[in-house]
C-alpha cells in the first residue's frame, strides 16, 4: 500500500473513532460537555479606540478585557475566546527585553546597598514592561532572576506577603530554582518553603489553547510550543504568558488560568495578507462608541469577525479618564445585543476584579431570552430561503466554499496536528510524481 494512502486510512479510523472529531485532553468530559460546547460561539474583544486615549491605554484595556474574557470561555461556557489583536504593540520585543534586563541589574545593584524601597520600585518597572508586552523569546534565568531579587527586597523590607507572591513565580521560568538552606539566609528558605507548600494546595486549573488556522511559532511564558492544540495546566488564578510570531506580525497576551475547569483559548493567525486586511478594518473603528456606532465601523466590525471566523464580538470602551470601561456584545450582521455593562478598571497589569464582574454580567446575557433569540435567528436567518423556509444549504449553493482543510472547524475540531498530517497527507495523495494515482476520500465530519 503507497505510504501516503496508508497514513490516510490511518487517519481515517482515528477520525471516524471520534465521530469527525480529536479528542484531546481538553475534550475529557464525557457527552454532556462536548454537547454544551457545541453552542459555545468564538468570542473576540474588539477594543473601540477612544478619543484622547494612547495606544498603551487601548493595549492595557484590550490585555484586561482579554484575561477576564477567559474564565468564561471552554466547555459548557458561554464563549471560546478568540484571541485577536490587530494593532503591533507600539515598543518591540528586543527593546522591551534589553530594557528588562537594564532595570533587572539596576535593581540588584539597589538591592546590594539596601536601598529596598527603590529596587522595588525597579523591579516593578520591568515585569510591568513584560506585562505590557509578554515577549516570545527571552532570556527565562533574567526574569527569574527579576522575581527572585523583587521577593528579596520586599521581605528585608518587611513584606513577607509580597515576597512569598513573588517566589512563587521563581521556577515559573526556571525550573531548577528551589530553596537552599546551605546558600540563603534562614528567613528566605522559610518563606519560599510555604510558597511553594501554598502553591501545592491552590486548586488546578486548564487552558486548551490552539494556534490557527494559518501557520506561526506559540510561545508560553517565553518557552517555544509544538504546533496544534495543547492543554497548559497551573494554579488556578495564576498568570501565564502567550506570545506568537504570526503572518504580518505579532501577538501579545496576558492571561490567568480560570477559577476552575479548561478554558478554551484560540490565537488567530490568519493567511498571509490576512493580518494586513483586519488592520485596515480595524483601522476604520477610530473615534467610534457604543452609543453612536456608524454604519461604516458596523460594516467593519462584520468585515473583521468574517476575516477572522468570529461568530461574536465584544466591544470593550474605555471613558476619558481611563478609570471606567464599559462592555457589549456585537453579533455581526446584526448589531450589538443586550445591554452595555459599566464597570470600574484596576491598574495595568494588576487582576481587575471589577472588569472580571462585568464579564460575569455579560456572560449572564448570553443566556437571556433576547441575545438567546437573537442567536437563534441568526443560525435560522442563514439558512433560509429568500421566500422564508428553511432549508440546508446546499454544498454548490452562492459562493464557492473554502477546501475543507482551510475552514476554521476543521482545524479547531481536529487540532492543527492531526489536520496537519491529513493535510500533507491529501497532498502526497494527490500530487503527481512516481506515486500511483487514485480517488483518495476521507470523511471529516464538521462540528454541529
Amino acid at each position: 500500500m503507497p505510504k501516503a494512502l496508508a497514513l490516510m486510512v490511518m487517519l481515517f479510523g482515528v477520525l471516524a473513532g471520534s465521530g469527525g472529531a480529536v479528542a484531546g485532553p481538553a475534550d475529557a468530559g464525557g457527552s454532556e460537555t462536548k454537547a454544551k460546547a457545541k453552542t459555545a460561539r468564538r468570542m473576540a474583544v474588539v477594543v473601540l479606540p477612544a478619543e484622547g486615549r494612547s495606544p498603551e491605554q487601548q493595549q492595557a484595556l484590550w490585555q484586561a478585557a482579554q484575561e477576564a474574557a477567559l474564565e468564561h470561555s471552554g466547555s459548557g461556557q458561554s464563549w471560546v475566546l478568540l484571541a485577536l489583536n490587530p494593532r503591533p504593540p507600539e515598543r518591540g520585543e528586543g527593546e522591551t527585553i534589553a530594557e528588562v534586563k537594564r532595570k533587572v541589574d539596576e535593581g540588584r545593584q539597589a538591592y546590594r546597598f539596601l536601598k529596598l524601597p527603590e529596587a522595588r520600585a525597579v523591579f516593578e518597572q520591568a515585569h510591568r514592561l513584560l506585562q505590557e508586552v509578554p515577549p516570545a523569546r527571552c532570556e527565562r534565568k533574567v526574569v527569574s532572576d527579576l522575581f527572585f531579587y523583587w521577593a528579596r527586597a520586599a521581605l528585608d523590607d518587611g513584606d513577607d506577603k509580597t515576597a512569598g507572591q513573588l517566589l512563587r513565580q521563581v521556577d515559573r521560568f526556571d525550573e531548577k530554582a528551589l530553596p537552599d538552606p546551605a546558600t540563603m539566609p534562614p528567613n528566605l528558605v522559610a518563606t519560599w518553603d510555604v510558597a511553594l507548600e501554598e502553591r501545592k494546595s491552590m486548586p488546578r486549573a486548564r487552558v486548551s489553547l490552539h494556534l490557527g488556522p494559518g501557520a506561526g511559532s506559540l510561545f508560553v511564558d517565553c518557552a517555544e510550543r509544538a504546533a496544534g492544540e495543547i492543554v497548559l495546566e497551573g494554579p488556578a488564578g495564576g498568570e501565564f504568558w502567550v506570545a506568537a510570531t504570526i503572518d504580518g506580525g505579532s501577538f501579545h497576551g496576558r492571561y490567568r488560568y480560570p477559577s476552575r475547569g479548561t478554558a478554551s483559548l484560540i490565537v488567530w493567525s490568519g493567511q498571509p495578507g490576512d493580518a494586513r486586511r483586519v488592520a485596515e478594518l480595524y483601522g476604520k473603528l477610530d473615534r467610534q462608541t457604543l452609543a453612536s456606532l456608524s454604519a461604516p465601523a458596523r460594516q467593519a466590525l462584520d468585515g473583521l469577525a468574517a476575516a477572522t471566523g468570529a461568530e461574536l464580538l465584544l466591544l470593550a470602551e474605555a471613558d476619558g479618564a481611563g478609570a471606567r470601561a464599559r462592555l457589549q456584545l456585537y453579533l455581526p450582521q446584526k448589531g450589538l445585543l443586550g445591554s452595555p455593562v459599566e464597570t470600574a478598571l484596576a491598574e495595568p497589569g494588576a487582576p481587575d476584579a471589577g472588569l472580571g464582574a462585568g464579564m460575569a454580567k455579560i456572560s449572564a446575557q448570553m443566556g437571556s431570552p433576547g441575545v438567546l433569540a437573537a442567536l437563534q435567528g441568526e443560525s435560522d436567518r442563514a439558512r433560509q430561503d429568500p421566500d422564508g423556509a428553511t432549508r440546508k444549504k446546499k454544498k454548490g449553493d452562492g459562493e464557492a466554499a473554502p477546501p475543507w482543510y482551510r475552514t476554521w472547524w476543521f482545524w479547531t475540531a481536529t487540532g492543527a496536528v492531526v489536520a496537519g498530517g491529513v493535510l500533507t497527507a491529501v497532498l502526497l495523495a494527490t500530487s503527481g510524481g512516481t506515486a500511483p494515482s487514485g480517488n483518495v476520500v476521507l470523511t471529516v465530519s464538521p462540528p454541529r
